[in-house]
């Protein structure tokens, strides 16, 4: 029996790549935001992949490198956690309802996170170390802060979504 069924095809496409154009939608938000509060963490403190001058251009080159693939896999354990097994099969308008909300909630978290920064520095509250920060500035501080949080929240609040997911799934009547 293959993977993924042919019948099923339309649904794992809308699924995964619903799901990755949201998290990829989510990236470039989130780096706009992010080149705006300080520049510099995008022309000093990354790698000039991208030969523009224009920040909103270089915001979105880096967004898409660095969400399409992880969103791509997000897509694929989303359909697997909605569609897979004994279970009841999840909607795909389901699926991608709880992506959304992943990624609102996570950028909540990050943002507020990242706007605390000077003030949990200040009081010895940073939940990393200087040594992850490239300058002390407040807004490297606010957006490396804001990243930091992003990388480690993301695959907490992708689980949960997943675990959310498959566990709403009623069991199957003829299971």
């Amino acid at each position: 029996m293959p993977l993924i069924p042919k019948e099923e095809y339309p649904v794992f496409f809308k699924i995964v790549l619903g799901t990755a154009a949201i998290v990829v939608a989510y990236g470039i938000l989130h780096d706009q935001y992010l080149i705006r509060v300080c520049e510099r963490h995008f022309t000093v403190y990354h790698p000039q992949y991208f030969p523009t001058a224009n920040i909103t251009l270089l915001a979105v080159c880096f967004a898409m490198m660095a969400t399409f693939g992880p969103g791509m896999v997000l897509g694929y354990l989303m359909y697997a956690a909605a569609r897979w097994g004994s279970r009841v099969k999840a909607g795909t308008r389901a699926v991608l309802t709880s992506v959304l909300v992943v990624v609102l909630a996570l950028e909540v978290v990050c943002v507020t996170a990242g706007r605390l920064a000077p003030w949990l520095l200040q009081h010895s509250l940073l939940p990393f170390p200087m040594s992850w920060y490239p300058d002390s500035t407040t807004g490297i501080l606010i957006t490396q802060t804001t990243q930091l949080v992003a990388y480690f929240m993301a695959p907490v609040f992708s689980f949960l979504a997943l675990a959310r997911i498959y566990c709403r799934r009623p069991l199957s009547s003829s299971a």
